[in-house]
């Protein structure tokens, strides 16, 4: 993803585009044209990937942090694996519910566990990394019933994590941010919504 976006925005960037109107759904024709260039340049070398391979192509795992500042729990019945950073080892910390990107085809790969320590030590918090299921073995909607059951799931089992759940934050990235956006609105539905402090995309 880094390799396509950093250099379309460096072109925009280059370009000294004046900021357009968001609300009007036309994409600037320059705009356009950069990233139909940058998409039409990648999209042959991906389409020639399978996803098992795509899934390997990865920067792997950065072992820059403590071993026992991540802990792993299966959520009973659903055998959905929560990955658990405590960074800075504190007790009744915010909880910070985590959802990765990855197109919704990428699981929770190794190289993604620093972002999530580096996160719980620099906002002192306790992220919880959720490995939802991912397509195409997984269709639309296991990630989102994944996303939701962690957070029931997190509202009752985070304080035994030492989580204050009081201090509830639904955050993600990408796919995740969709799924984190989804929680959110699936919470309002459920009466739950007051449970969430902060949504962060």
């Amino acid at each position: 993803m880094i390799r396509l976006t950093l250099p379309v925005l460096l072109v925009l960037v280059c370009l000294n585009l004046p900021a357009q109107n968001c609300g009007n759904g036309i994409l600037d024709p320059r705009v356009a044209a950069v990233l139909h260039d940058s998409i039409k340049d990648l999209q042959p070398k991906l389409s020639r990937l399978s996803i098992e391979v795509r899934r390997k192509v990865n920067p792997g795992e950065d072992k820059s942090f403590p071993a026992g500042d991540v802990q792993i729990t299966i959520i009973p019945g659903d055998s959905i694996p929560v990955y658990i950073f405590n960074a800075n080892h504190g007790k009744n910390l915010p909880a910070v519910l985590y959802f990765h990107s990855g197109a919704f085809v990428f699981p929770f790969l190794p190289f993604m566990k620093q972002e999530c320590w580096r996160m719980s030590k620099e906002l002192n918090a306790i992220v919880f990394a959720v490995d939802y299921r991912t397509a195409p073995q997984h269709k639309f909607p296991a990630a989102v019933n994944d996303a939701y059951r962690s957070f029931e799931w997190l509202l009752s089992h985070g304080s035994a994590w030492d989580a204050d759940i009081n201090k509830l934050v639904i955050s993600g990235i990408s796919a995740g941010a969709n799924l984190s956006a989804v929680v959110c609105q699936k919470a309002k539905k459920t009466g739950l919504a007051n449970k969430i402090k902060l949504q962060v995309l």
